[in-house]
């Protein structure tokens, strides 16, 4: 009885070190250009991102120990490479569940934290990003571009209805606005894919506050928001003059930042454009979260080139598009969009 009690304190002592082992893994003597691949920021950066985002998570608990600074290269590693759960635990030493459990920790409270890092400029920022808008396109007051796009999801078939689109899988489709340096300055993460981007945009907070001038400047959109509102320019579906011509080179040239945006997030953060393997309701809060990493990756000079960027990846989004009389609701918005090329491109 004495040599079994020996025996399994041996075993015992033996798991606790292989779980000590786990935390002396040092992620960070990989060579700056590989750290980068997996996990999408600097080792600075990375340190920036366990004290904005993790205080508190060390693991107390023999199930998956892990520091925070663990937890949150687990989580950028699973955001960036899309990879099953089961590889990443065999980078980590980590099991599948233990994984699991990591990033839907983190992820959350990345997400939470959406109002701190995705807002709408004033001030100072305000001022240089209508100049930049104004720029590219000659036309004043440009806060951003809107556009929604598609996240894969997987549903049952119950479901599958709500969900597919008009490409022909299912997705959730969210709302963004970018401003003139690729960084979201709104997110609508709700609905699923089978809702028009005009719809998403009607029940938003976004469309109440330029609806009851709480807030100001001017949004460019497609084709998809028919003919636009007073603070809403879209293009002529056929432009019958040369300043509408003209006008319609210069929206596209500014709305073209959201689709870059896009592309740009989704080269980043891989989930988001193979598609997430897991709920709706989860693959929404992880699209916000890698938003969010997405503008702190801009604010901190993280380059957008990555080596396991496939062709295809910066493909643009298709535009959406509305019945001709779909613009009609809006007649306040034909006028505006009138006036501006009255006064800018004739």
């Amino acid at each position: 009885m004495a040599g079994r009690r020996i025996l399994l304190y041996d075993i015992r002592r033996a798991a606790g070190a292989r779980r000590r082992h786990r935390e002396t893994v040092d992620y960070f003597q990989l060579d700056d250009r590989s750290f980068y691949e997996r996990y999408r920021f600097d080792k600075q950066s990375v340190d920036y991102l366990v004290e904005e985002f993790c205080g508190g998570l060390e693991s107390r608990t023999n199930h998956y120990p892990a520091s925070a600074k663990t937890k949150m290269l687990v989580t950028l590693r699973y955001l960036a490479s899309n990879a099953l759960q089961e590889v990443i635990g065999d980078t980590f030493c980590i099991s599948k569940g233990g994984v699991n459990n990591i990033i839907w920790e983190v992820i959350p409270r990345i997400a939470e934290r959406m109002d701190d890092f995705i807002k709408m400029p004033t001030g100072q920022a305000l001022l240089d990003t209508n100049r930049d808008f104004h720029r590219m396109t000659g036309i004043p007051g440009i806060v951003g571009c809107i556009d929604c796009t598609h996240i894969k999801v997987n549903v049952g078939e119950d479901q599958k209805a709500s969900f597919l689109n008009r490409k022909g899988f299912t997705s959730n489709n969210v709302q963004a606005v970018c401003d003139a340096s690729y960084r979201f300055i709104s997110v609508y993460a709700f609905w699923p894919g089978c809702t028009h981007d005009s719809f998403i945009l009607k029940h938003s907070a976004l469309f109440k506050d330029f609806e009851q001038k709480r807030r100001e400047g001017i949004l460019l959109g497609d084709s998809g928001y028919g003919s636009g509102k007073p603070w809403m320019l879209t293009p002529f579906g056929n432009p019958e003059t040369p300043a509408q011509r003209r006008y319609n080179y210069a929206q596209k040239r500014g709305r073209v930042l959201i689709e870059q945006s896009f592309g740009q997030v989704k080269r980043r953060f891989r989930g988001l454009l193979d598609g997430f393997r897991t709920s709706p309701e989860r693959a929404n809060i992880a699209t916000v979260a890698a938003m969010v990493l997405h503008n702190i990756a801009k604010e901190r000079g993280q380059p957008d080139n990555f080596d396991d960027a496939q062709p295809g990846d910066l493909e643009m989004e298709e535009e959406c598009t509305l019945p001709a009389t779909a613009g009609a609701e809006f007649p306040e918005g034909r006028r505006f969009r009138d006036h501006i090329v009255e006064t800018f491109f004739v």
